[in-house]
């Protein structure tokens, strides 16, 4: 709940828009988000780092994710996903 304006008794609930008589015992400053800079990444995936070339988008960056097989004597599923629009290929075999 956050203070009336010029009202130093009353709140109002900032979800519900409840209004409430109570007194004020401290107050806290809100710290502001950090802004984009040193420290945060911009690719929507931070773990597309195969060399790879998507086919719908074009993004370079891919990442690998190897699934269990479905039968036990089939080789382990290999896909790429792209670190862009995420579109996810599968391959036909294992990547070395």
């Amino acid at each position: 709940m956050k203070p009336i304006e010029n009202e130093n008794s009353r709140f109002i609930c900032v979800s519900c828009k409840h209004i409430e008589d109570g007194e004020l015992h401290s107050t806290t400053k809100m710290k502001k988000k950090p802004e984009k800079g040193k420290g945060f990444v911009e690719d929507k995936d931070i773990f597309a780092d195969y060399d790879s070339i998507c086919k719908s988008c074009g993004h370079g960056k891919a990442q690998i994710i190897m699934r269990a097989p479905q039968v036990s004597d089939e080789d382990d599923p290999v896909y790429l996903k792209c670190g862009k629009c995420g579109k996810t290929e599968q391959l036909a075999r294992k990547i070395s």
